[in-house]
């Protein structure tokens, strides 16, 4: 793959990733506070807008933990991957759930992050395998692929060939 083609592909995984962490976790916290789950106090109305800002924090948080892991890297297969993200998730959770006990300045529920935590990765190894599957519909379309021509038999070109070979891309 090109360059370029790389980049936009590990970035509409991190994209991809970060909308769905955000979205996640404004649905635990619906879940938590309509009653849907537990029980909240009666009487009290869920505002969702002190949710936005750590949601947004999160969804950079797992971004970034997520590339640390290389899993933007595309060389994993569907088991390691999903391991990679529930060890990710697991982390971030953590993470989460640290900050929300020393922040004082709004009352945050650890009810929502522990919701939040198999909401997310349930969500994102769903996710990743409907962009696999995206991806290589993408690619098995002749009109997306480009011809290559490998000069030379020696040992880079063998082992050009095999990568093109072993991970079908572009070419």
């Amino acid at each position: 793959m090109y360059s370029k083609d790389i980049f936009l592909e590990r970035a509409q995984q991190a994209l991809l990733d970060g909308g769905i962490v955000f979205c996640t976790f404004l649905a635990a916290a619906v879940l938590r506070h309509s009653g849907a789950i537990l029980n909240p106090l009666p009487g009290r109305h869920f505002e969702i807008g002190p949710y936005l800002f750590p949601a947004t924090l999160l969804a950079l948080m797992f971004v970034l933990l997520f590339r640390y892991q290389r899993l933007y890297s595309g060389r994993f297969g569907r088991f390691a991957e999903a391991f990679r993200i529930a060890w990710g998730a697991t982390g971030g959770t953590m993470t989460a759930l640290a900050l929300t006990f020393f922040y004082r300045g709004h009352s945050y529920s650890r009810a929502t992050v522990l919701i939040f935590y198999p909401l997310v990765v349930t969500a994102l190894v769903v996710a990743r395998n409907v962009y696999r599957r995206y991806r290589a519909a993408v690619q098995s379309n002749p009109a997306a692929r480009r011809r290559v021509l490998i000069v030379g038999f020696g040992r880079v070109g063998q082992h050009l060939g095999r990568v093109l070979m072993e991970r079908p891309s572009y070419y």
